[in-house]
């Protein structure tokens, strides 16, 4: 699909959809256009080529979702091929596991260096979100590490209780894990609302079930 990123929305705005056909056993060719008054839209922005973007996304049956978003510059960096970026799948803590915070939710380090876009400048964040049966959640979130540092990244769960805060309910939660970055990303200096607006990568696992302690 063709989306634009402009300031003040929280997502893309889609402006026009595609198709993807098979082309091999991994690959699709993917065709996309967007309506005339589009043009005309994007005739009256500052930066067109940088506000228009093809974004393309797969989902597994089980929820997991790998999505890329490429300006046509970005785009042509690579080859003119989206490679979907990979899930960061929890190692740790396991499917049914039983968790007593504080405890590390541990992903792979799945954003690698100086790759994205074809640039050496690209960076993203780590998130972990647990979701408890009424709907309330805890968001962890932490910048991305040097591959050559690790090759797993720990967001930490801390004991909110001991904190001062309300502490993680006791039974069953739902972990989900995930990652977003894109060029220019500075750790230092970003805006938590500009994340899923700007991701160039967005990635998010499958549900799995914990039981806190």
């Amino acid at each position: 699909m063709f989306e634009s990123a402009l300031p003040g929305q929280l997502t893309p705005l889609t402006l026009g959809l595609g198709i993807a056909y098979p082309s091999g056993a991994t690959s699709w060719t993917a065709r996309a256009a967007y309506p005339g008054a589009v043009a005309e839209y994007l005739a009256d922005l500052a930066d067109p080529a940088a506000t228009l973007r093809l974004a393309a996304e797969l989902r597994d049956g089980a929820g997991a979702l790998s999505r890329i978003s490429f300006t046509p510059a970005q785009l042509a960096g690579l080859g003119g091929t989206l490679f979907a970026p990979p899930v960061p799948v929890a190692i740790a803590p396991a499917e049914g596991a039983t968790a007593l915070a504080p405890f590390d939710v541990v992903v792979p380090n799945t954003l690698l260096d100086g790759v994205f876009a074809g640039t050496a400048d690209g960076g993203g964040l780590y998130r972990a979100e647990l979701i408890d049966g009424a709907g309330r959640g805890w968001t962890i979130v932490r910048p991305d590490v040097a591959d050559g540092v690790s090759a797993e990244v720990r967001l930490h769960v801390p004991d909110l209780l001991a904190a001062g805060g309300a502490a993680l309910p006791v039974g069953a939660l739902v972990l989900r894990t995930a990652s977003l970055a894109h060029a220019g990303f500075d750790a230092e200096s970003f805006l938590f609302s500009d994340l899923e607006r700007l991701a160039g990568f967005r990635t998010r696992s499958a549900p799995r079930t914990l039981d806190v302690r």
